[in-house]
């Protein structure tokens, strides 16, 4: 009876050996040669993100003829990538297997056909192609065939990530992916807008040979980004920002045509100014910049004010909400070196109450109590189309430029503004500071004035009417 159980629980442990070693990959004697799925390409839309599935690619392929051997025990589908990487980073560009062991069913008919490759790199190209190979029973083992030759290679770009973040009243900061192709960085076109819908907004063009140390566009290695300093026209507004790959290889036939769009605001401007002084406290006017005022039909528009403290980690409170765009507030002496004020916009639908921007934080940076004018940057040149009957325009042989007069927070003309214009036939040499020359250089409070500059003659003047006014040039 010993000697029975003895054998019995060698034959068992023999028979778990066996069942869980690995199938033998061999020549497989008497079966053909396994053929590779054919016609391998990226499905229509087939490149996305999502949080469940990172980066991916939906392929989709055929069958060919005898694509099942006759007498073997299943078929399955290998899908290889192989990347192109950035070359100050140490990605591998080996051909490497991605997903595997897909398994065939050959009834009713061969599926799947399409199969959808998760958790790739964002804004990098990869080759992809897929493989077949089957089982077979020998004897009571089961061997596996060598893999077929590789189906047809696709070149696919992935999405590219993209963020934008506030820098400034007058400033925004993009970043995203760095693309490399196998013949070098690719280029992009940059849209900005203050609506979603990119209505006639002109792109702006990245060269790779804008891209670098001393250039518009920076490159951020560790992470693989490109990052660039946007100036915007207003603070406290909402920008919408997407970027398009400039793709021309003839090789890289599947890419994403646009990144997704994303939105931020400008910070909005804001000040103090001193009122009075006692040895209790000085009492300040706190003033911003109003947000959004042309939407003022739809929307209903709050301030919160937050007061923080820089010398604690607890998070500012909230110490008043109001409708306009000033409050008074009293400071302990020595505060104003450590307490600063934080205004947030709430802007609200009026039909449903709900946000007009969801997700999107309007507000102001960091505000110290400090008894200044005007604020850290001057506006951005806002061109205007027609004011009292003067219009911006273009002929042969002369030039009519408006723009909007720039204003202090207060909403008074900032007269100590001066403006820098530079005369030049190629949009290229703008990025170029050896290249653009001398500007020629007017003061908003010298009024009307002629400057000369080479061959070329520039009146600057400002025009009003009662609805407003902008300063002009023509030349």
């Amino acid at each position: 009876m010993k000697f029975f159980n003895k054998l019995l629980c060698i034959l068992l442990t023999t028979i778990i050996l066996f069942a869980e070693l690995p199938c033998a990959v061999v020549h497989a004697a008497g079966y053909d040669p396994q053929k590779p799925p054919e016609k391998l390409r990226v499905a229509e839309g087939g490149i996305g993100y999502n949080q469940y599935e990172g980066y991916y690619v939906d392929l989709e392929w055929e069958y060919p003829s005898g694509f099942i051997i006759p007498g073997t025990s299943g078929t399955y589908l290998n899908f290889y990538t192989q990347e192109v990487p950035k070359p100050y980073q140490s990605s591998s560009s080996v051909r490497m297997l991605k997903e595997g062991g897909i398994k065939v069913d050959a009834s009713p008919a061969l599926s799947p056909t399409s199969h959808r490759l998760k958790t790739l790199k964002s804004g990098t190209v990869y080759y992809i192609d897929a493989t077949a190979y089957y089982r077979y029973f020998d004897g009571d083992i089961i061997r596996q065939s060598n893999e077929s030759q590789p189906s047809n290679k696709i070149k696919v770009l992935t999405d590219i990530d993209i963020n934008v973040i506030s820098q400034g009243p007058y400033q925004i900061k993009i970043v995203w992916d760095d693309v490399w192709n196998s013949n070098g960085r690719i280029g992009y076109k940059l849209y900005v807008s203050d609506s979603d819908k990119f209505s006639y907004v002109p792109s702006r063009y990245i060269d790779p040979s804008s891209i670098g140390p001393g250039k518009p566009v920076q490159v951020n290695q560790a992470d693989g980004k490109l990052e660039y300093i946007h100036t915007v026209s207003e603070p406290g507004k909402v920008y919408f920002v997407k970027i398009e790959p400039d793709i021309t290889d003839p090789e890289l036939l599947y890419y994403p045509q646009t990144s997704r769009t994303v939105a931020v605001s400008s910070f909005i401007l804001a000040r103090g100014t001193k009122i009075s002084s006692s040895s209790e406290g000085t009492r300040w006017r706190l003033d911003w910049s109003p947000v959004y005022a042309g939407l003022s039909d739809i929307v209903d528009i709050k301030y919160e004010i937050y007061r923080g403290d820089m010398r604690t980690t607890e998070l500012p409170g909230r110490i008043q909400t109001v409708s306009g765009n000033s409050i008074s507030v009293i400071l302990k002496p020595g505060e104003e070196e450590y307490i600063y004020f934080i205004i947030r916009a709430i802007v609200t639908r009026k039909d449903n109450g709900q946000p007009y921007y969801p997700g999107i934080r309007i507000e102001s940076d960091r505000v110290m109590m400090k008894d200044y004018e005007v604020g850290a940057y001057p506006p951005m040149p806002e061109y205007v189309q027609e004011i009292a009957e003067v219009k911006s325009e273009v002929t042969h042989n002369s030039a009519v430029v408006l723009w909007r007069m720039p204003e202090k927070v207060t909403g008074e003309i900032d007269y100590d503004t001066s403006y820098d214009v530079w005369l030049v036939t190629d949009p290229n040499v703008l990025n170029d500071d050896d290249k653009l020359g001398q500007p020629v250089s007017w003061n908003l409070g010298d009024g009307a004035e002629s400057r000369t500059s080479g061959r070329f003659t520039f009146n600057f003047d400002i025009v009003r009417n009662s609805s407003g006014s902008a300063a002009g040039i023509s030349c």
